[in-house]
């Protein structure tokens, strides 16, 4: 699944698990 793929990179990419912080609540 390529969503799976995406979701390992978001976390590991420290600036888009900040993205993510700041989309979720």
């Amino acid at each position: 699944m390529c969503n799976d793929i995406d979701i390992g990179l978001l976390f590991t990419n420290p600036s888009v698990r900040q993205l993510a912080q700041a989309i979720e609540p």
